[in-house]
């Protein structure tokens, strides 16, 4: 075995080990973050404003309407490739 095969088997042992540091830490920074909230009688999330479902539905609706409005609407489409005439291009001889 090779000097850098070696090198690269330290390497990946190493990046691995690093890897598995750094999830702990994140795992104990949830465990110590959702502690502190839960003693301070907080909620761990706070929501600013609810929207009702009632709202929401019918916003997603008249979008739903206008979506597919525009897309029935043939003056929205792209009206193609045009028509060129030959005879009108650079070069040719008239």
């Amino acid at each position: 075995m090779g000097i850098g095969v070696a090198a690269f088997i330290v390497l990946g042992a190493l990046l691995f080990l690093t890897g598995v540091i750094l999830v702990n830490f994140g795992l104990m920074g949830e465990l110590l973050v959702r502690t502190w909230h839960e003693s301070q009688g907080k909620p761990t999330y706070v929501l600013k404003e609810t929207r009702p479902a009632l709202l929401t539905a019918v916003l997603l609706f008249i979008y739903f309407i206008f979506v597919t409005a525009a897309m029935a609407d043939p003056s929205t489409k792209a009206a193609g490739t045009p028509k060129v005439d030959p005879s009108s291009r650079m070069g040719a001889s008239g």
